[in-house]
């Protein structure tokens, strides 16, 4: 396979059938404090192993740092009514070896289960292999989540991997599960997908 270069761009929006992925920018940081640090939901809390909340100045800081940062790309998720509902990131981007790590969190658990996870999981994964040109996209997720881990196998992510009794949630250990998805699998991925349409279309 031909090597190419990570690429790291300044993205355009990128349009879903019920979620836009949008890049963030200093603009969108009062909203993005308010829909999802000021009242942080529990059960975001707990599926994403987060142990203290985090200030508005902190974020501020947090976010100044980031949106110009070369080794990741930011999306606010927002939702087909205009609401921001989450956050997916390529982050850690390693340009020689063309790899990145991926992660994705809704604000609120009333998103949960609309399809939002899975369309903006392969919207972004789309965007790391046919913009960034990555060879490798990989990420961990708590055993606790399995919901989450139905939506990156969708997408085509593959386990690799268990760190058992890694994290511990709720007063219990729980595993750190391994997945990860290369260009090949991605490739594979969309030729099925349209042998699929293309047979339903016949």
């Amino acid at each position: 396979m031909k090597e190419r270069e990570v690429m790291k761009k300044s993205p355009a929006p990128i349009r879903g059938k019920h979620i836009t992925l949008k890049p963030l920018t200093l603009k969108d940081f009062d909203v993005y404090y308010e829909s999802g640090f000021q009242q942080e939901d529990p059960e975001v809390l707990r599926l994403t192993g987060t142990k203290a909340g985090v200030t508005r100045e902190q974020l501020k800081s947090y976010v100044v740092r980031i949106v110009n940062a070369e080794d990741r790309v930011d999306f606010l998720l927002w939702n087909e009514e205009g609401r921001l509902v989450g956050e997916a990131v390529l982050n850690e981007i390693d340009e020689e070896v063309r790899r990145a790590n991926f992660r994705i969190a809704f604000f609120q658990e009333k998103d949960f289960g609309k399809g939002y996870g899975s369309e903006a999981t392969a919207l972004t994964v789309d965007y790391g292999f046919t913009e960034l040109h990555l060879h490798r996209i990989e990420l961990e997720v708590f055993s606790i989540n399995p919901r989450a881990k139905r939506a990156y196998e969708k997408a085509g992510f593959q386990l690799e991997g268990c760190l058992r009794d890694a994290e511990i949630i709720d007063g219990a250990y729980c595993d750190v599960l391994l997945m990860a998805m290369l260009e090949e699998d991605y490739e594979r991925k969309k030729i099925k997908e349209i042998q699929a349409k293309n047979s339903v279309t016949v």
